[in-house]
């Protein structure tokens, strides 16, 4: 912010307060920015003099505006001196002292013959009492700038509009030997303990858990890639964070690692195939997002924002992982090396995040659908998905927004669970996709 964000403001303050019209009147948050950032102001509801005013005040290059803010209105101030008043006829006759009865009203821009005038002197008592209306301009809802605290999805409740829509992918790119191999193998069990697993942790907290869980299998088998039947991913808004997770004796590998970074506001609303946020983002959050995010900072709707927008690589991904679990034999293997026997080959995918974050609250409940949904591409019918979801203490020692949050997180998981559709959408071109069942 600095004084000609200020001064840019007060434009907009003076013209809706003169004249009941603004010069943007985008009628969602995607068409109010993309015209704050590149289209002129419609200053056409303001008196003529005061247009250039206003108009540099708006100016996209800060230095093109007025110095001062004090400065536009001072010009404002010398623009808006009324004109001296008009004499009834050549003698200049003093002025009755009666109020006018009527007033003549004309739209800008256009002129009063001779003949109303006189009409006007003679009802009226004065020359003419002009009052002057700007042309009427076209008015369309504005977005309103509140942000709610508690940000949850829309529910798909009867006769209540369809939330924000989780949709899959007409086509997933395959990697080679997916393509090559075709759907999962049927079911087999055992009487053993082992099954691949797929472990998915989400933001600062999720992290903590998998480099405990890390530690286990360390400690347990000697290296931490002893079950090829056990996968990592780890996935956060905060590059530091992804880096850190790559260091230290619980490193996780390159192929592990996510980094769903966050970009600036103008890059969501103009990224090729992500579906408008105004269904489910709260109005005004998007401008909330500084220029250069590193993280979700907290905000549940910037977590989940990260996600729809990384789902293409994010799904990909998780498809690599799925592969890695019909290709070859890595039950067998593992079998072999711990001697603890095969439980069955159906998979189950563990998420793991903290609710009272951005990230993790923000991602997990969609996450497990992609996950699931990802499995079933691959032929897992019934692929099973497991929340481990840590609940800050509700006490004075935790902030109100990671109470809300943890709120907010685990209504919907009770939303879900209890029966109601979830319906998302990810990417413009890709169908919808329709879940009943519950997510975990």
């Amino acid at each position: 912010m600095s004084r000609y964000s200020d001064q840019y403001s007060l434009a907009i303050v003076f013209q809706e307060l003169l004249t009941g019209c603004r010069p943007f009147n985008g009628a969602n948050t995607k068409q109010l920015l993309l015209q704050h950032l590149r289209d002129a102001p419609d200053l056409s509801a303001l008196p003529a003099a005061d247009r250039p005013i206003i108009g540099r005040a708006l100016s996209k290059n800060p230095n093109e505006r007025w110095p001062t803010c004090a400065e536009m209105l001072k010009k404002l101030a010398g623009a808006g001196v009324a004109p001296p008043p008009m004499a009834r006829d050549s003698a200049a006759l003093p002025y009755p002292t009666a109020a006018p009865k009527a007033e003549a009203s004309v739209p800008a821009g256009a002129t009063m013959s001779a003949a109303t005038v006189e009409r006007a002197r003679r009802e009226t008592g004065f020359p003419a009492a002009i009052r002057y209306q700007p042309a009427a301009a076209p008015r369309t809802p504005l977005p309103s700038l509140i942000t709610p605290k508690l940000v949850t999805q829309r529910t798909a409740a009867a006769g209540m509009p369809a939330p924000a829509l989780t949709l899959n992918r007409r086509e997933i790119v395959e990697t080679g030997r997916m393509g090559h191999m075709g759907i999962a193998p049927p079911e087999k069990t055992g009487d053993g303990v082992l099954f691949p697993a797929l472990v998915v942790g989400v933001g600062q907290t999720g992290l903590s858990v998998l480099r405990k869980f890390r530690r286990l299998v360390i400690d347990r088998f000697g290296k931490a890639d002893a079950l090829p039947t056990l996968r990592f991913l780890f996935i956060d808004t905060d590059g530091e964070t992804v880096e850190e997770a790559g260091q230290g004796e619980t490193a996780f590998a390159a192929n592990e690692l996510y980094h769903a970074q966050l970009k600036r506001p103008a890059h969501y609303l103009q990224a090729d195939g992500l579906p408008p946020v105004d269904p489910w983002m709260p109005p005004g959050l998007l401008y909330q997002l500084p220029k250069a995010p590193t993280s979700a900072r907290g905000v549940r709707a910037f977590g989940r924002l990260a996600l729809c927008d990384h789902y293409r690589p994010l799904a990909q991904r998780i498809r690599r992982e799925v592969e890695r679990f019909v290709a070859g034999d890595p039950l067998g293997k593992a079998a072999a090396a711990t001697g603890l026997g095969v439980r069955t080959n159906q998979p189950r995918v563990y998420v793991v995040a903290g609710t009272g974050g951005g990230t993790g609250g923000g991602m997990f409940l969609d996450l497990a659908y992609i996950i699931k949904h990802e499995f079933r591409q691959v032929g897992y019918t019934s692929p099973e998905a497991v929340a481990l979801l840590l609940t800050p203490a509700a006490d004075k020692r935790t902030t109100r927004v990671a109470l809300a949050n943890t709120f907010a997180a685990l209504a919907e998981v009770y939303h879900f669970a209890s029966g109601e559709r979830f319906q998302s959408r990810y990417d413009t071109a890709e169908v919808a996709v329709v879940e009943s069942r519950p997510p975990f």
